[in-house]
């Protein structure tokens, strides 16, 4: 399995601070929001080859905080060519680009955000993954749905299978929230680019799941009781501090 991190953000509504810093690279406490995501890499068995795909913005910035701080992980580090956020490709488009450029169709791909705070395991996803070998994405229950409207997909789970789903909707349709962390299955790519082919929104990783199961495409439900948090604007920034 390869792992690509989908950072191509320009953090438009988190202000001065996502004009000179990318999102992954935002803090919690001193360890960088990409540093959860390669050390839980690093503790894995199952990851070849690790990716991350960025904007030509922040491609250097990256490029060099790698360097310093992981010297001695081969990270390859992907430039979308992208230099303004009107023109930006979504996590969709960049999954595609990257996933071609790399020619990494042919392996299973476990696909991260950069810009998410997280606690789970990522060699119990996998698990769960290697049972099932389809689709998957993590899942969360809020108590609060006010937290999942307008801002987190939102999924009803029956029996660890994604039965529906809503991109963040403006009224929740359950207390299930998709967290954005997804293994695809060896040549899904092609799957994404046929949704792409329909005029699919690319935007967001989990617009493509509401076609999936149009499709009877069976979408699988990673749930976890762990705390998360997506960081995207300066109120996020705040409520990192405080976890």
């Amino acid at each position: 399995m390869n792992a690509l991190i989908l950072a191509g953000g320009f953090g438009t509504r988190l202000g001065v601070s996502g004009k000179t810093t990318p999102k992954g690279l935002l803090t919690h406490g001193k360890t960088a929001l990409l540093e959860y995501i390669l050390e839980e890499l690093k503790r894995t068995n199952s990851i070849r080859k690790i990716a991350l795909v960025t904007n030509a913005r922040f491609y250097s910035v990256y490029k060099k905080w790698l360097q310093l701080f992981y010297p001695s992980l081969d990270v390859n580090v992907v430039n979308d060519g992208v230099s303004q956020p009107d023109k930006r490709k979504g996590a969709l488009g960049d999954f595609v680009f990257s996933t071609t450029r790399l020619r990494w169709q042919g392996s299973d791909l476990l696909v991260t955000p950069s810009d998410t705070y997280f606690q789970f395991s990522f060699q119990k996803l996998i698990f769960f993954y290697e049972k099932r070998k389809a689709f998957t994405t993590v899942v969360r229950r809020f108590n609060d749905v006010s937290e999942i409207e307008n801002r987190l997909g939102c999924a009803v789970v029956k029996h660890d299978n994604i039965v529906e789903f809503i991109e963040k909707p403006k009224k929740a349709i359950s207390h299930y929230a998709a967290i954005p962390f997804y293994i695809y299955p060896t040549n899904f790519v092609n799957r994404v680019k046929e949704y792409q082919k329909t005029g699919g929104n690319m935007d967001t990783p989990g617009s493509v799941i509401p076609w999936l199961l149009q499709k009877n495409i069976q979408v699988f439900a990673f749930q976890t009781t762990s705390t998360t948090l997506d960081v995207g604007t300066e109120t996020d920034i705040r409520k990192l501090q405080q976890l």
